[in-house]
């Protein structure tokens, strides 16, 4: 009798190592894929905070290079909700909330509009205070999303 040795791989073998390279790089794709989009939706998360944070900079320039009374005149309200003039352009609220069919684009994209909202607590609280929200809206991998910064002007 003798016996013979056997070397290399069954074809078993073959197609499990087969299959578990497989999966594995089918998770890895689906990882990367994940974390891109998660980087993507950052991203336009931090462009919409920009572009909140820039309308509120123009709202306070305009607040400093003019007079109280001048900004309190530039705010038209209408059920306590208005809009403000600034500069040249008119960024309002007509129904006194901010919606996407009611907001503006921002010049330079598709994929961002904005929304200026003034209240005026006048009639029921302090004169010398106007509350300001800034809403941005975008679509994120087909959601609505919102970006909502709220200020308050005040006379001093």
């Amino acid at each position: 009798m003798f016996s013979k040795t056997r070397s290399g791989m069954t074809l078993i073998e073959t197609a499990v190592a087969t299959a578990l390279a497989a999966v594995f790089i089918a998770v890895s794709i689906t990882i990367v894929l994940q974390a891109q989009a998660i980087a993507n939706s950052a991203a336009l998360k931090n462009q919409s905070t920009v572009y909140a944070e820039q309308l509120k900079e123009r709202v306070l320039a305009f607040k400093k290079t003019n007079s109280w009374s001048v900004l309190k005149s530039s705010v038209s309200i209408a059920n306590g909700y208005g809009e403000v003039n600034i500069g040249t352009d008119t960024l309002s609220a007509l129904t006194g909330i901010c919606t996407p069919s009611n907001n503006a684009p921002i010049s330079g994209t598709s994929t961002f509009t904005q929304c200026l909202m003034i209240k005026d607590v006048t009639p029921t609280a302090d004169p010398r205070l106007i509350i300001v929200t800034v809403n941005i809206y975008y679509t994120d991998r087909g959601n609505p999303k919102t970006t909502t910064l709220t200020f308050y002007l005040s006379d001093t």
